[in-house]
């Protein structure tokens, strides 16, 4: 009887540790996938507001004057 409650027991926390590592895997993988989306999409969106500033003609790009760079970093 003591042999068997302890092979239960011994089953039930392999399945555990099993269960918890199942759970954590599939954790790490959502949340990859969920990263790796948001990454694609703000990629895409720059790369679609490049070339929609292309067509204009110029892009937002500010010049700064060595002087104003100077006194701004002091």
């Amino acid at each position: 009887m003591i042999s068997i409650n302890l092979q239960v027991t011994s089953l039930l926390r392999s399945n555990n540790i099993i269960y918890i590592n199942f759970c954590h895997s599939t954790m790490l993988l959502i949340i990859s996938t969920v990263m790796l989306t948001i990454d694609t999409f703000l990629a895409f969106f720059g790369w679609f507001l490049y070339r929609r500033e292309k067509k204009k003609g110029s892009l937002n790009v500010k010049i700064l004057e060595p002087q104003r760079l100077v006194l701004f970093l002091n």
